[in-house]
């Protein structure tokens, strides 16, 4: 097998995978649950690691990470708000990653992944009517029920307080942070 095969079957992998672990985590599309440490992804990416890299051999949490993305792409996707969108930019950078040249992703393919996220904004049926300047708007002044949608189709997150006894609602960075956006 070529390196270029490689590579697709390696990225037709991760995204098969990326589909399945974002469905399993989608009751967390709209709650901030930050990706503060890789750790908690390990083990779905861990054989699929060892196979890329050609080893029988256990890997450390980086180098699970790091057969499949160099620093700059690995300190983004954890900036994800949750597992369910740390997974949604995977599967959308796998696919952006087929077509691309061989080697690990790099930062601009998590990126050309966002903006593929971002440029859709029926990503959400009850929003896809909705242009992406309009749901851009300062969510301060909306009525309930476009909250409601927008924090249904992750737009925003919720970010519950330590106590459980205040929330706030924040932006999605996906959508919104420009470090998700192409330099």
């Amino acid at each position: 097998m070529n390196q270029r095969q490689m590579i697709v079957n390696v990225a037709l992998d991760l995204w098969t995978l990326s589909r399945t672990e974002q469905g399993r985590y989608d009751y967390t599309r709209a709650i901030c649950e930050a990706m503060t440490d890789e750790i908690a992804v390990i083990p779905t990416l861990q054989s699929l690691a060892m196979r890329a890299a050609g080893t029988n051999d256990l890997l450390s949490a980086q180098e699970v990470l790091s057969v499949f993305f160099d620093e700059d792409a690995v300190a983004l996707l954890l900036k994800a708000p949750n597992r369910y969108w740390f997974w949604r930019l995977m599967e959308v950078a796998s696919l952006v990653q087929m077509s691309a040249e061989p080697g690990r992703f790099t930062k601009r393919r998590v990126q050309e992944a966002a903006m593929v996220l971002r440029g859709f904004p029926a990503f959400h049926p009850l929003l896809a009517h909705e242009r992406m300047e309009h749901i851009r708007d300062d969510a301060n002044g909306l009525r309930e029920a476009k909250i409601a949608l927008r924090a249904a189709a992750g737009l925003i997150v919720l970010v519950p307080s330590t106590d459980r006894t205040k929330h706030w609602l924040v932006d999605n960075p996906i959508f919104f942070d420009p470090v998700f956006e192409p330099e």
